[in-house]
C-alpha cells in the first residue's frame, strides 16, 4: 500500500493505474454535474480525467492522482491511508475510549464518504419540536447544513501530506468537534478564516464544486458562522496546531414542548373519528383497547362529537355503538 508522504491533490499516486479508476463515477459525476448548470467542458472520460487534474503522464503514462483517487476509485483506501472519516460518539465531553458508543470507520470514495459522515451526525444528533400556537416548529439541537459544511471543510481542505492520519469528528453529549490533519494553509489564520479563501487542494475544491458540495466561492465558513448565528448557538471553539486542525460546535439545549390541551384533544377526537369512519361502528371498550386512553376521557369526547351530531348512538346501554350518522 502506498501512502503520499509529500504531496498534493494533484501529485501521482505511484502504485495506482488509470485502469483503478471506475468510469463509471466518472461518468455520472460528468453527467450530474452538466445538468446542475456546473460543468461545460469536454465529456470524454480521460480528457476530463486530464483537464481537472484527476491524472497525469509520468514518462507519457497517464496515472492517477490523489484527486482521481479519492474521487474516483471505491475504495481510495487502498492506495491513501489518509482517505475516509473515522467517526466516533462519546457519553461525556471527552474522547475517552471508555465513555465512546459509537463508532464507524466511513470509507469508500470522496462524495460518499462526505454524504455518509453528514447523515450519521443527522442521525445521532437530537432532534425536536416547539410549539407556536396550534403548529409544532422542528427544533434541532445542530443546523444540517453547518454539519455538512464542516464535513467537506475538514476533507477539502486538511494536509493529504501527512500520511497515517485520517479526519476525525467526535460528537460528545454537548458540542461535535471536525479534526482535520494539517494546520491552516499559509496566509490563513484563525481571525481571518471566515474571509479566506486559499485553498491547499484545487483540484478537489473543484470537483466538489461541479458536484455541489461547494460554492467555490470561499463561501462555506461564512454559511458556518452566520448560521450558527442566527440559530443562537454560542461561538464556536477553533484550534491551529502544526499537526491538526480543530472546529468545535457546540449544539443548543433543545425545549420539546408538550402540545397545548386543546391541540391535544383535536387529535384525540380525530383519531376518533378516523376509526370509526375506518371501522363503521366502535364501543368505547374498542377505543379504549385500540387507543390507550382512559374510558372517561373517550366517554367525554364521544358525548361531545354526539352533541355536535358528527356521531350518533345505536345499541342498549351495554353495548353502545358509536357511528357516523345515517344520510
Amino acid at each position: 500500500m502506498a501512502d503520499l508522504h509529500r504531496t498534493t491533490d494533484i501529485q501521482i499516486v505511484a502504485d495506482a493505474t488509470i485502469d483503478d479508476l471506475d468510469m463509471t463515477l466518472v461518468q455520472r459525476h460528468i453527467t450530474a454535474a452538466q445538468e446542475r448548470g456546473r460543468y461545460r467542458g469536454p465529456t470524454e472520460l480521460v480528457a476530463f480525467l486530464e483537464r481537472y487534474r484527476c491524472v497525469a503522464r509520468d514518462n507519457g503514462t497517464l496515472q492517477p492522482t490523489l484527486a482521481g483517487v479519492l474521487a474516483f476509485t471505491n475504495e481510495p483506501e487502498r492506495w491513501l491511508t489518509t482517505s475516509g472519516i473515522d467517526v466516533a460518539q462519546f457519553s461525556g465531553r471527552r474522547p475517552r475510549s471508555t465513555e465512546m458508543k459509537f463508532i464507524e470507520q466511513v470509507r469508500g470514495p470522496l462524495f460518499a464518504v462526505i454524504d455518509r459522515a453528514a447523515e450519521i451526525l443527522w442521525d445521532r444528533t437530537e432532534h425536536g419540536y416547539r410549539i407556536e400556537g396550534l403548529q409544532r416548529v422542528p427544533e434541532h439541537a445542530y443546523p444540517e447544513v453547518v454539519l455538512r459544511e464542516l464535513t467537506v471543510n475538514a476533507l477539502c481542505h486538511r494536509n493529504w501530506s501527512i500520511a497515517g492520519s485520517r479526519v476525525r469528528i467526535h460528537l460528545f453529549d454537548d458540542s461535535i468537534e471536525w479534526i482535520s490533519p494539517g494546520s491552516l494553509p499559509e496566509g490563513v489564520n484563525i481571525d481571518n478564516l471566515p474571509d479566506a479563501q486559499v485553498s491547499r487542494n484545487p483540484a478537489l475544491v473543484e470537483l466538489l464544486f461541479q458536484a455541489t458540495y461547494i460554492e467555490g466561492l470561499g463561501l462555506g465558513m461564512d454559511t458556518v458562522f452566520d448560521t450558527l448565528h442566527d440559530h443562537r448557538h454560542e461561538p464556536p471553539s477553533i484550534r491551529d496546531s502544526s499537526i491538526a486542525f480543530t472546529f468545535k460546535v457546540f449544539g443548543r439545549e433543545l425545549r420539546i414542548d408538550e402540545p397545548p390541551h386543546q391541540a391535544l384533544v383535536a387529535d384525540r377526537r380525530a383519531t376518533i373519528m378516523a376509526l370509526i369512519t375506518q371501522r363503521g361502528a366502535l364501543t368505547i371498550t374498542d377505543l379504549e383497547a385500540v387507543m390507550g386512553i382512559q374510558r372517561r376521557t373517550i366517554q367525554r369526547d364521544l358525548q361531545t362529537l354526539v352533541t355536535e351530531g358528527l356521531l350518533e348512538v345505536a345499541g342498549s346501554t351495554n353495548n353502545r355503538r358509536y357511528r357516523k350518522p345515517s344520510t
